[in-house]
């Protein structure tokens, strides 16, 4: 008989269908979730975890000038993660790895619409974008490392994009409009890496990559409404 509560209820359904799953495998060691420990769902050398924190700030202003109005939203978002799992999935110490991860991200982004209520309603913007993350590092042990008993891959990439866009529809009639628009984007990205053995000595890189892009984008469309209820 399943029981009355919501998260109750849930638990008992999950171990209903773990159950059945554990029943056609033989596993040595098992990974355990958190909604109630003891319940064994994979088969693993040791525990894994998986933690996440995010953090953002974000603010918005808005307002007329006179018939126009100006909007600019800025946010700022840090992600840091770490996660410990047996990622060859075996009772085996083949491959374990620790991963540490994090990232920076900031975006901003202005507008400017035009009168609302008239023939031609427009609006033109920027808008920016930057991250900065990696892992420091990716720790993985096992016999896949071969004579190493462990390695540290470490990496780090940043993008810098920034676009100028604008938009314009043009009511020609009450049921006739026609809408260009154009954008450009300018985006810079920046990844290295190197791979640590034991001693901080590298086994592989650094390698660094570079690459830019400028590419503008176009839209045209013709909208056309033939009854109220057919556009």
């Amino acid at each position: 008989h399943a029981p009355a509560g919501a998260r109750d209820n849930m638990i008992y359904i999950m171990n209903g269908v773990v159950g059945i799953y554990n029943r056609y495998g033989t596993f040595a060691k098992h990974l355990y979730v958190n909604y109630n420990a003891g319940v064994p769902t994979a088969q693993g050398n040791f525990n894994g975890i998986n933690v996440l924190h995010d953090y953002v700030v974000s603010g918005k202003i808005d307002q007329d000038i006179g018939d126009l109005h100006f909007s600019n939203q800025t946010t700022y978002r840090r992600y840091e993660n770490q996660t410990r799992q047996d990622l060859d999935t075996t009772a085996a110490p083949f491959l374990d790895a620790d991963l540490h991860g994090g990232a920076d991200v900031i975006t901003n982004e202005a507008q400017l619409f035009g009168p609302s209520g008239s023939k031609l309603d427009w609006i033109i913007g920027t808008f920016y974008f930057y991250m900065d993350g990696g892992y420091d590092p990716f720790h993985q042990e096992g016999t896949s490392t071969g004579a190493q008993p462990f390695v540290n891959l470490y990496s780090n990439q940043k993008i810098k994009s920034f676009a100028v866009y604008g938009q314009a529809t043009y009511s020609s009639t009450d049921s006739t409009r026609l809408t260009l628009g154009l954008r450009n984007t300018w985006e810079r990205r920046r990844l290295d890496g190197r791979t640590e053995g034991p001693g901080n000595v590298v086994l592989a890189g650094p390698i660094e990559q570079r690459q830019r892009y400028n590419k503008p984008t176009w839209r045209i469309a013709l909208a056309q409404n033939f009854s109220p209820t057919i556009n």
